[in-house]
């Protein structure tokens, strides 16, 4: 991962983790959409697309102790970073990943940032579990 992008991942981060919707300056714009189980379900999928320019946050509530799977169907350029409701700056759960899965150390908002480094839309498809 280029420094650059790094930096950029990590302005992001600490952006999401204050819930602060603003430009990440190397990364364009993101807009934000709060994810919802169907009743009775512990997961769904979104689909959506980015681009170098146009990023997408999903957040999703969760408790303590919960195990979270984040699954991410994409082009190779496309990746996500997880942020939970006490991450600050560059202390995401993960980053630059296509797959990831753990148990949840905070109640509260979490944090999942799909982007690409591919100059046109890219489409994906997120898959989300909570048990």
């Amino acid at each position: 991962m280029t420094e650059k992008l790094r930096s950029a991942r990590i302005a992001v981060l600490a952006a999401l983790a204050a819930a602060t919707i603003t430009t990440a300056a190397a990364q364009g714009t993101f807009s934000e959409e709060r994810v919802h189980f169907a009743r009775g379900a512990h997961g769904t999928a979104v689909q959506g697309q980015v681009s170098r320019d146009e990023a997408v946050v999903y957040v999703i509530g969760a408790k303590a102790g919960q195990a979270m799977t984040v699954q991410l169907d994409g082009d190779a350029k496309t990746s996500f970073d997880v942020a939970g409701p006490k991450d600050g700056a560059a202390q995401a759960m993960a980053s630059g990943e296509t797959e990831w899965s753990g148990k949840l150390p905070d109640s509260g908002d979490y944090r999942i940032l799909v982007l690409t480094q591919s100059r046109v839309a890219s489409p994906f498809t997120l898959r989300l579990t909570i048990d």
